[in-house]
């Protein structure tokens, strides 16, 4: 499975990414030239309201006639990837799945992330809706009724939930769960050694930088007209950087959810991460980067510094010609943006597609599978998927810390995911980027910005809850 796109994060919406995409999924604020999709938030088609879903798995039995035939039931997985019959991991893991479960049968389906929601909304149309979910984004499927409530399954199957580590089981908006994560996805700081060796910098601490440590550090380590920087796309966390530190976000105002990034505290930190990238230039300009002809700034040595994910160990472990490990991104905090899988309120297998969906995200068997071959971190403690997923061949030796500190509660940030905010995010990124790319000042174009994107908000939250 190709992840979602994690490469940019803008107001939280949410991932995945790499299958990013998230969400995530949850955020987002555009890196310079390489913009992350925005999830499509066209009602065609769109099924009816979650409060009206189809009935659960227990009492939904239907298998297209298959169980009468005596033939196994066959579901439908869907999930945004360009080409997954080429996935070669994500159809193992499915094979693994369907060699010990002879009664359910699973069948991927792909799109790409951006015909991906128009995707399932079709094949609801036709009659023929998918039976299993990667949700893109949580809180616009949920509303779009897309969804099936998980809570009363969970409950009847008595699952253990403290075996999932902490921001790995998390509602939706409304306070029900609709998804099961099928991994744990984090960002994390990746360091080029032996740039820091060379300048005679310390490497990030295990503690995790400061936000004022991490710009310092970056700077020292930046020979602009020398072609090296020493960071890549701070701007890519924006969202969560600002959260963490406590400034205004997005929040609830008054019953609706509001975006609050007009206020000065935040507004001086969009400029403070513009003013890094185009004043200090301790971060390749939109032009410096068009001038790498899309090559990635870190893997081609230019940059000191970067943001990536558990995702792309095994990428930067095949193409870095340098050493390297990884840190905590600065402050620590983030949300968990790992893919939550769920079942089709439509769907007619919903009880395959239970059985399927439990095997996936909480039985060990898929977990280790996923640790052994690099498919991201476990979202349960399973004590071997965790052994394999800190010392895997491609695992870096600064891994365990992370994991450390990134399973520790007090370092889950808690975000915002709202039906409407892929909409709102058409309104508040393209000012955003304007900023990053240093053609305009935060307080000159977010401020009229926000109010717009609020509109949008505070509709769709009343039409989400029937006011």
């Amino acid at each position: 499975m190709k992840k979602q796109p994690r490469q940019v994060v803008r107001p939280f919406s949410k991932h995945t990414m790499l299958g990013v995409c998230t969400i995530l999924l949850l955020t987002l604020i555009t890196a310079c030239g390489s913009p992350a999709p925005a999830a499509n938030t066209g009602a065609s088609a769109a099924p009816a309201s979650h409060a009206s879903a189809a009935a659960s798995p227990a009492a939904s039995t239907s298998t297209s006639g298959n169980a009468a035939s005596g033939s196994p039931t066959t579901i439908n997985w869907i999930i945004w990837a360009d080409d997954i019959a080429n996935d070669k991991n994500l159809n193992a893991e499915v094979k693994l799945f369907n060699d010990s479960h002879p009664d359910v049968q699973v069948k991927l389906i792909g799109a790409t992330w951006n015909d991906y929601t128009p995707k399932i909304q079709a094949m609801t149309a036709a009659g023929t809706p998918p039976d299993v979910i990667s949700i893109q984004s949580e809180a616009d499927f949920v509303s779009k009724g897309f969804m099936l409530p998980l809570d009363d399954l969970i409950k009847q199957e008595s699952l253990d939930t403290n075996r999932f580590f902490p921001g790995a089981l998390t509602p939706a908006y409304d306070g029900k769960i609709y998804g099961l994560r099928h991994d744990n996805a984090y960002w994390m700081l990746y360091y080029n050694k032996d740039l820091f060796d060379a300048a005679g910098v310390a490497y990030p601490p295990a503690e995790g930088y400061t936000i004022d440590q991490f710009m310092e550090t970056a700077c020292k380590l930046s020979k602009a007209d020398q072609g090296q920087w020493g960071m890549h796309n701070l701007h890519w966390l924006n969202g969560i950087l600002a959260q963490q530190q406590g400034m205004p976000y997005l929040e609830m105002v008054d019953g609706v959810p509001q975006y609050r990034i007009d206020d000065p505290q935040t507004l001086a930190f969009y400029q403070k991460v513009a003013d890094f990238i185009n004043k200090q230039n301790c971060q390749p300009t939109a032009d410096q980067s068009t001038s790498l002809g899309g090559a990635d700034p870190f893997l081609a040595g230019k940059a000191a510094m970067s943001f990536n994910g558990n995702w792309g160990f095994g990428n930067v472990k095949e193409n870095a010609k340098f050493n390297w490990d990884v840190a905590p991104i600065p402050g620590v905090k983030q949300p968990n943006v790992g893919m939550k899988i769920g079942i089709a309120a439509t769907s007619q297998n919903q009880a395959a597609a239970w059985t399927f969906l439990k095997w996936l995200t909480y039985e060990p068997e898929a977990t280790r599978f996923r640790s052994e071959h690099g498919m991201g971190q476990p979202a349960i403690n399973d004590q071997q998927a965790v052994d394999t997923f800190l010392n895997g061949p491609v695992s870096p030796a600064g891994l365990p810390k992370v994991f450390e500190a990134l399973s520790k509660p007090e370092n889950t940030l808690t975000v915002l995911d709202v039906p409407g905010a892929s909409e709102a995010n058409n309104i508040i990124n393209p000012v955003s980027d304007e900023v990053m790319n240093g053609q305009s000042q935060a307080a000159d174009v977010i401020p009229a910005a926000v109010p717009q994107a609020n509109e949008i908000l505070a509709e769709s939250w009343k039409k989400a809850n029937g006011q």
